[in-house]
């Protein structure tokens, strides 16, 4: 395993503890479309829909708690 993968599988762990379930995989963590946005990202849109939470009020959740 490369260590991109395993800063993203630590990352996902990361997620999924803070959110109770096995939501989030290592391969949902990409490359932003723009430098300037980070280095990895999570899109939100599908995880926000399965906790039946907006982008937004997901990503706050997530914020400090991770």
């Amino acid at each position: 395993m490369s260590t991109l993968d395993k800063i993203k599988q630590t990352i996902a762990d990361m997620i999924n503890r803070a959110l109770k379930k096995d939501l989030v995989k290592a391969s949902d963590l990409v490359y932003p479309p723009k430098p300037e946005f980070g280095d990895l990202s999570l899109p939100g849109f599908n995880l926000a829909k399965e906790l039946n939470k907006t982008a937004v009020e997901t990503g706050e959740f997530l914020v400090g708690r991770v």
